[in-house]
């Protein structure tokens, strides 16, 4: 039986309040070299400076941007899923300029319900929930040394191995980032990479549509003139601010439960939100992200009913597709294409520059564009014997669960491609 992590119950479910924050007083920094102190902040010991330093530095980010950076992100994964007393926050300064945000915390990890270890990873890992790319936020030029603070400062922790995932502008985790003379081994592994299909928009719509290739324009116009032909009144809604209300979330909920049971198409996707604490969790964030302008509720309106939806978050100089639904019936309308198309318009119109369509290159993603940005996943800790057998025993048994996982799910792709297939008439000649 493959080890698992502990379910967590709700730990914390009020956000913190600006007067909480702002009466916390901040803790000493450690010096950690070269001018960079690193501090570790309870969630609701942050300062209003910190917070608003966060909030800076995460709409600093430059190039293609990760949306889960955000502070309230963060506030609402950690007080989700993960006690206080197993935060840990780190803010990495040079000078008085922030200039990294670590969020992580300790997850405990069982093997037929025997804790066997604990290891140290940022939010949004360690679990699968609607936080897809774990945040490691850091300054531009500054990344390495915010990565090799935060390593230095995982390897003091009470735990059996710690994990990052950098993009490639924090750089590559390397031993020289820990150890030394008179220091015990370190050991590290690279673990996997996280993949994003992303787009490059132009300066205008037909400018961006003129870079597809032949199959993708065609899948667009198909998608303006199936509706156009359906002969019911139809409207694509964009709902951020307080129209992303409870009921659009409720409907985003039940059309992306339905996606998942639908077997039309050739892709299957699993219901990210079936787990109630993952639905719970979006019920909670989506309206404060729609408050805040980082997220928008794509609706398609067909004769006065919402068929389809997609989720799409807004991080710097951007727009992120995370999940989508829609009903059966409609799925021969390419609903998802109308409403990513409009999503692209207005981005543009705005002057963004990426569309991201989230982590896993498939062949829905990769007809938009062949460009990846990656993240890779490293894990690393001091090397005893006790935590190398530890880490050796829990990852070969992931890797064997996720063998197993993507087995299943190729069949079943597989499987409804077959269905999805056009019939052919067959000729019987005499």
């Amino acid at each position: 039986m493959p080890p698992t992590a502990a379910p967590t119950p709700n730990p914390d479910p009020a956000p913190a309040t600006a007067s909480a924050r702002a009466s916390a007083s901040a803790p000493a920094g450690r010096d950690v070299g070269g001018g960079f102190t690193l501090r570790e902040v309870p969630l609701d010991g942050l300062s209003t400076g910190d917070l608003a330093r966060w909030e800076a530095l995460h709409a600093a980010q430059e190039g293609v941007a990760n949306p889960f950076s955000a502070p309230i992100w963060v506030d609402a994964w950690y007080r989700r899923f993960v006690p206080r007393a197993k935060r840990h926050l780190l803010l990495v300064s040079h000078g008085d300029q922030l200039v990294g945000v670590a969020p992580l915390y300790e997850q405990r990890l069982h093997l037929a319900r025997l804790a066997v270890a604990r290891r140290l990873v940022p939010v949004g890992g360690g679990r699968t929930s609607a936080l897809e790319i774990p945040p490691l936020l850091c300054a531009a030029g500054h990344g390495r040394a915010v990565t090799r603070a935060v390593v230095e400062q995982a390897l003091t922790c009470d735990v059996a191995w710690s994990e990052l995932s950098l993009s490639r502008e924090q750089g590559w985790l390397n031993a020289h980032l820990a150890g030394g003379p008179g220091q015990p081994p370190v050991f590290q592994r690279h673990q996997q990479v996280r993949a994003c299909v992303v787009l490059r928009l132009g300066d205008t719509w037909d400018e961006t549509r003129s870079a597809f290739r032949r199959n993708v324009k065609e899948s667009v116009r198909r998608a303006r003139n199936r509706l156009a032909k359906d002969g019911r009144p139809w409207q694509i809604l964009h709902r951020t601010g307080t129209d992303l209300d409870a009921a659009a979330v409720e409907r985003l909920l039940a059309l992306h439960g339905a996606r998942s049971r639908d077997q039309q198409s050739a892709s299957l996707h699993h219901d990210a939100y079936a787990a109630p604490a993952d639905a719970s969790f979006v019920r909670e964030l989506l309206p404060r992200l729609g408050e805040a302008g980082q997220a928008s509720l794509v609706e398609l309106e067909l004769g006065g009913e919402v068929v389809a939806t997609q989720l799409v978050l807004h991080p710097p100089g951007g727009v992120y597709f995370h999940s989508s639904g829609f009903l059966p019936g409609v799925w021969e309308l390419s609903p998802i294409t109308a409403l990513q198309v409009s999503t692209m318009e207005r981005a543009i119109t705005r002057g963004d520059r990426w569309a991201n369509f989230s982590p896993g290159p498939n062949e829905a993603k990769l007809r938009w564009s062949e460009r990846l940005t990656t993240f890779d996943d490293f894990a690393f800790g001091v090397a005893t014997h006790a935590t190398m057998a530890r880490y050796t025993a829990f990852f070969l048994a992931k890797d064997v669960r996720q063998l197993r996982h993507e087995r299943s799910w190729g069949l079943a792709s597989a499987s409804a491609a077959v269905r999805a297939r056009p019939t052919r008439a067959v000729v019987t000649r005499p």
